[in-house]
């Protein structure tokens, strides 16, 4: 059955004969298709295609389609209560039932009662239906859509309100070209253009150019306001990208349905093909979104409906109707209203001045202006035929409430609509197609409005398919207007209202018709003031996405409650969320030929063994493990290549450099991101790396992260060295970090910093011979005291170049935090000792869990100290250092070194805080030891491998890349072995 239409009680029966047809034709016609099948792929090898697996399928599908014919539409009763209609097709002398779908009685009747007398009954229904059907589609080819639509329109013509019916079959039809095809509606619609000539839309391929596709997906309106007309509306419009905003999220109450990693990572290449333009120098640039703020979420149609509800009763809360004698101006004060009241952070930064406000994300991102922005937007359909007289030209929309307008003053009150609410995106109806110089009149309207706004007319195309004046400018006349005028003389960039009563299958024919009413121009499909065709809406959506229009606005009906609401909207969410699925795994999903480019585990084991790799069962898997970033269970060339710049986990340094960078960026967005407030930038980074809040971290996710945050080597696609991070706390090699092994950097970077102490230490003394000399000597004015600048400009002088080690050291002794160093606390380096100082913090450790069990539990008692002397920490969840100070005196700890010493020593990042997480650093001293085993681990497997592959002696034209080599020969030693697929 059709989506969103109920099955019946015969749907097993039609199962059953559909499968005894199939395995008819099998048997049948089994040797000829044998037959065919040969010669086919004879005649494509021969050719030597690329791809022969492609080419093989093209032509089958070409000889099949060819060939196969449409009999019949055959209805049958099911119940009582409804019947089934089938559509058969005779495919090459076999007739086999391709789908069906099940009417109600109640929609029969609506349409079928003329024929049936006042005694209505199913049967009675059933057969009426069948006599109008009959041989409407016989001998028709499944492509010949002009032909299917004509044969329905004269099968339908004596049954004038059977709209409902006709759009039903219109749908099942194409949806069985579609699947006689192998293909989508949306794809069967695409291609039947292309055979006549005419473009289609571009398919939705989220991953080659974000920047196109992205305009294809429809955008939904509701009425919010009524005027003096049916047709004369103020209606509330959202993009599918509101659904990206956090408050129009929050107030849809809708949970994003999310989208799996596959769509996850097609978005993120999306992403950087998209920026890879930007200014990567530019240190005060804005951060980049997540990809998922460039993408909607799958159910972003029923997201986006929801929030529509909520907008629309703000506006009507104070009456339904346009306010005054149809005053237009005061209707987009209220729909202004509405958006400061239900999306305040969205109305303060599209402000009426229509100029976007410097905010941070996500309402800041470089692809503002062509998503985020003006997602929530209005529409004015002004149904200005109505207004318009005829006899004087003018136009009055409300009797005795205001001065008729002229054509120009029309345009100039369009304008000042359009100035005075920057957020109005859509005029409908502007101008009446009965004024004698409407073309003109849109041609000046056109050139008054911003480029932003669509113009939307309706067309007085007849039912034959003929256009009107309106549609059709004399060219001849309007040469001195080419830069306004497109096409057969159409106006430039005008859009149309849809007849709906066309059906969606007649839509199609008339753009293969009049492809000048389709290519380029804004499309708007009505559904409100056309209710009997809603049922169908997921055909039409299926078509407009094939058609091409430059954009595709849907206006549905207000429903008084949400569940109703949302169950108008379950086929076309459905249809929407499959093409989204479609389009955020295009280009990167697995499939079967992609597949044959990556190696499985079994197949790089075995294959390694089968070239001559002697140290496979010790290495294999773990460079495998190590290999497959993507975590899909598969090495692909492109990853094999990267480990040519991979030399292990990154060491000690590395880890404290990113440290520095992450406290740089952090001071650089402290303005944007002020919100943060108490947040390390190593929590603040966790954030950003954790969006789905699943608690571990892919290669993927480190990657995105650091990219949105401008890290150079993200940037630049130094991938080699974000590998070596990552690696360096992915110490069980599973290609994924929990937080707790994220924390370890903390300690890593923290016993790194000891180092740079020392190296400075060990400097001064060779220096000075003595760190009270040197203390005497840079103390040049003699106060017994250094500040920082006086410190890091010593240091410069005498030679030392690595500024951090110097800022480090400054952090480290400083133990006051005063940013002035003394005598006192400069004599500590003269007995400092790197493992005396661990061994201190690792008896503090000790003494904590003996007495309190846990850090966890350490942390807790800490808090409560300092909670008993200011009720207000008891609401932070950190310590300052004094808090830290009074809870080791209270714990009765005596250690070797001051405790502010231990406190900056956990204090790895210098804000001047201790976290939870900082706090349990003092369980996690071992890290480096671990980092150490496992670079060991890490580091033999890749030199094991490098040496394996530059033995292997690959010629001249393969060794310029050595690892792709490698990994052709791995694919060629494994091919056609069953067994390791």
């Amino acid at each position: 059955a059709m989506a969103g239409i109920p099955a019946a009680d015969g749907a097993l029966w039609g199962s059953k004969r559909r499968h005894r047809n199939k395995a008819d034709y099998v048997r049948i016609h089994r040797d000829r298709l044998e037959k065919v099948a040969q010669l086919t792929l004879n005649r494509v090898l021969n050719g030597r295609p690329p791809d022969p697996f492609e080419a093989l399928l093209h032509e089958l599908s070409d000889y099949t389609e060819a060939g196969i014919l449409f009999s019949n539409l055959r209805v049958h009763v099911l119940n009582s209560d409804s019947i089934s209609c089938e559509v058969l097709a005779d495919i090459r002398g076999a007739c086999l039932s391709i789908q069906s779908v099940h009417l109600s009685k109640e929609d029969l009747a609506q349409g079928l009662s003329e024929g049936c007398g006042d005694d209505i009954d199913v049967c009675k229904l059933c057969a009426s239906l069948q006599s109008c059907l009959t041989g409407v589609i016989e001998g028709v080819e499944i492509q010949r859509f002009a032909a299917l639509h004509e044969s329905l329109c004269s099968a339908f013509s004596t049954y004038t309100a059977a709209l409902h019916i006709h759009n039903v079959i219109g749908h099942l039809l194409l949806s069985s070209v579609g699947c006689l095809s192998d293909s989508s509606m949306t794809d069967v619609v695409r291609k039947t253009l292309a055979t006549n000539g005419i473009n289609s839309a571009p398919p939705l391929t989220c991953r080659e150019d974000l920047g196109v596709w992205q305009h294809q997906l429809p955008e939904v309106l509701l009425p919010a306001l009524h005027g003096g007309t049916p047709s004369r509306r103020l209606l509330v419009g959202a993009t599918l990208w509101a659904a990206t905003l956090s408050d129009a999220a929050a107030v849809a109450g809708v949970a994003a349905l999310p989208v799996d990693m596959i769509a996850y990572h097609s978005r993120d290449v999306a992403l950087a093909q998209t920026h890879a333009d930007i200014s990567r120098e530019d240190p005060d640039e804005v951060p980049l979104p997540e990809p998922d703020q460039l993408c909607p979420p799958l159910n972003s149609v029923t997201l986006v409906a929801r929030f529509l509800q909520a907008m629309s009763a703000e506006v009507a809360s104070k009456g339904s109707c346009i306010p005054g004698p149809e005053d237009f101006m005061a209707a987009l004060e209220r729909f202004r209203e509405a958006v400061t009241s239900v999306v305040p952070q969205y109305a303060e930064i599209h402000g009426k001045t229509g100029k976007v406000a410097d905010r941070p994300l996500p309402y800041r991102p470089p692809f503002i202006e062509e998503q985020q922005s003006r997602c929530i937007y209005c529409a004015l359909d002004l149904d200005a035929d109505a207004a318009f007289d005829a006899q004087t030209g003018l136009y009055t929309f409300s009797k005795g409430g205001e001065q008729p307008r002229t054509r120009e003053a029309m345009i100039d009150y369009c304008a000042e609509l359009c100035e005075a609410e920057p957020l109005l995106n859509v005029l409908i109806s502007p101008l009446s197609k009965h004024d004698a110089t409407y073309e003109d009149g849109l041609i000046a309207l056109r050139g008054r409005l911003p480029k932003e706004v669509a113009i939307i007319v309706t067309s007085s195309e007849s039912g034959d398919g003929r256009c009107s004046i309106a549609n059709k400018v004399d060219i001849e006349n309007s040469q001195g207007d080419h830069a306004l005028r497109s096409g057969h003389g159409t106006v430039a960039d005008t859009g149309y209202v849809r007849d709906l009563s066309r059906t969606a299958l007649g839509l199609v024919v008339q753009c293969q018709q009049h492809a000048e009413l389709y290519e380029g121009r804004p499309a708007l499909y009505d559904f409100d003031q056309a209710q009997v065709c809603l049922s169908a809406i997921d055909a039409y959506a299926a078509v407009s996405l094939a058609l091409p229009e430059s954009s595709r606005r849907v206006i549905l009906p207000l429903r008084d409650h949400a569940e109703e609401q949302s169950s108008q909207l379950q086929p076309l969410d459905s249809m929407m969320s499959r093409s989204l699925a479609a389009a955020y795994r295009r280009k990167v999903a697995i499939d079967g030929r992609e597949k044959l480019r990556c190696l499985n585990i079994k197949q790089w084991t075995e294959g390694l063994r089968r070239l001559g790799y002697k140290e496979v069962d010790e290495y294999a898997k773990p460079l495998f493990q190590l290999l497959d970033v993507s975590n899909n269970g598969l090495v692909s060339p492109s990853e094999l290549q990267a480990l040519g710049g991979v030399r292990g986990p990154a060491n000690l340094r590395q880890l404290d450099e990113f440290r520095v960078w992450l406290c740089q960026w952090q001071e650089r967005h402290e303005d944007l991101e002020g919100a943060g407030g108490n947040l390390s930038p190593m929590a603040k980074l966790w954030q950003r790396m954790d969006i789905n809040g699943s608690g571990m971290v892919s290669f993927v996710e480190l990657k995105q992260a650091l990219r949105t945050m401008k890290h150079p080597d993200a940037s630049q696609g130094n991938i080699a060295q974000l590998q070596e991070l990552f690696m360096s706390l992915d110490l069980n090699n599973n290609g994924s970090i929990c937080e707790r092994e994220f924390d370890c950097w903390n300690v890593l970077s923290a016993q790194f910093q000891l180092q740079r102490v020392a190296m400075i230490r060990d400097f001064l003394r060779e220096r000075f011979g003595t760190l009270k000399a040197a203390f005497k000597a840079m103390d040049v004015d003699r106060d017994g005291e250094l500040s920082k600048e006086e410190w890091l400009t010593l240091m410069c002088q005498q030679g030392y170049e690595i500024d951090e080690d110097c800022k480090v050291c400054f952090h480290f002794i400083d133990v006051d935090a005063s940013c002035v160093l003394t005598t006192k606390e400069f004599d500590f380096l003269e007995k400092y000792d790197e493992n005396r100082f661990l061994d201190d913090v690792q008896a503090l450790q000790d003494h904590l869990e003996d007495m309190h069990g846990t850090l966890e539990d350490a942390f807790e008692a800490f808090r409560q100290v300092a909670t008993a002397a200011d009720d207000q920490i008891g609401q932070r969840d950190f310590l300052e250092r004094g808090e830290f100070l009074a809870g080791c005196s209270d714990s009765g700890f005596n250690g070797v070194y001051d405790p502010r010493l231990l406190f900056n020593f956990l204090d790895a990042m210098h804000v001047g805080q201790l976290t939870l997480a900082g706090f349990l650093m003092l369980g996690k001293l071992d890290a480096v030891d671990d980092l150490e085993a496992h670079s060991t681990r890490s580091q033999k497997a890749i030199t094991s491998l490098h040496k394996f592959a530059e033995g292997r002696g690959f010629d001249e034209g393969r060794s310029a890349n050595l690892w792709l080599s490698l990994h052709q020969e791995l694919r060629a030693a494994t091919h056609g072995d069953f067994d390791l697929d």
